[in-house]
């Protein structure tokens, strides 16, 4: 009796185990799974999102240690019983899930080291708006084309109204480069780089500095005849090109009073010397050294530079 008792206890222990063996799986590794995927910046040119933290747990309440996207935002876990897995992703700091992304995967894994690879688990960046305008002086130059960009991004091309005004809006938080190109009938003004660093905030509007653009300068021609220059005293606006034209090819200098030192001195024929008079109010007296004493008498000029 108590031999049947004690094999009839050994059953029932073996069997346990069995039951043990096929709720945990095998622990075989050949038998067991692998999932794969990647973690994606929807925004970003580049895509993969890298160190992206995933959890996995498996509905017999088994868990494997989070797991971490690689510099291609793949991740890859392995030695994995078959059966239902859940990954839930848990969004980096500066991204959100992307439309109808939840982050959450189920995953049925299969045995044999067979690998289950799931969708990709789509990110996206917050969005800002970025405005501004490209002016001809006061007025707005329709049509302007302009260019937003940023490393690993997609540039994104913007062209102004009839006003020259301009919204882009659904840009990605962050620091963007803004540039304008110029049309062939204008050029850049004074002083503007043409360029400008654009920090792009969520749920907000950026207003950039406005572009300006001018006409291309007018160009105005002083001869230097005989003993004298041709015209003598000229007025221009700001931004005029004064050229000063040697036909004859006698020896000249040409001399500003405010230095007294000679911006070209020789007998050179042709175009000699030219100078961009670009600050309303400025007079520019200047002599020819040779036949000149002072700045009043002899081979004398003057340009007064207006608005």
């Amino acid at each position: 009796m108590r031999a049947r008792r004690a094999a009839t206890a050994f059953l029932t222990t073996i069997l346990a185990l069995c039951v043990l063996t096929a709720c945990e799986g095998t622990t075989d590794a050949s038998a067991r799974g692998t999932i794969t995927g990647r973690v994606v910046d929807t925004d970003s040119s580049n895509g993969g999102v890298r160190g992206a933290t995933l959890q996995l747990s498996n509905a017999a309440g088994a868990s494997q240690q989070a797991v971490t996207t690689n510099a291609s935002g793949a991740f890859e876990v392995g030695n994995l019983v078959p059966g239902t897995w859940t990954l839930q992703l848990n969004a980096p700091p500066n991204l959100l899930f992307a439309a109808d992304e939840t982050g959450h995967r189920s995953v049925t894994v299969a045995a044999s080291s067979t690998s289950t690879v799931v969708t990709d688990i789509q990110l996206a960046r917050p969005k800002g708006a970025v405005s501004g305008a490209v002016k001809n002086g006061t007025t707005g130059v329709s049509g302007a084309a302009l260019e937003l960009y940023r490393a690993g991004f997609t540039s994104r091309p913007i062209t102004a109204d009839a006003s020259g005004n301009f919204t882009l809006a659904q840009v990605p938080a962050g620091n963007w480069g803004l540039r304008v190109s110029v049309p062939s009938t204008l050029q850049l003004a004074i002083g503007e780089p043409g360029s400008r660093l654009v920090v792009v905030e969520a749920n907000q509007t950026t207003q950039a500095s406005a572009f300006t653009l001018r006409n291309p300068p007018a160009i105005v021609e002083v001869a230097l005849l005989g003993l004298s220059f041709v015209p003598q005293n000229i007025t221009v606006s700001a931004g005029t090109i004064v050229r000063w034209r040697n036909d004859e090819g006698g020896n000249h200098t040409i001399t500003p009073q405010n230095t007294n030192i000679a911006e070209f001195e020789g007998n050179r024929t042709g175009i000699i010397h030219q100078r961009t008079f670009a600050t309303p109010g400025e007079i520019f007296r200047y002599r020819c050294e040779y036949h000149s004493s002072n700045f009043t008498n002899g081979m004398v000029g003057t340009i007064t530079v207006v608005q």
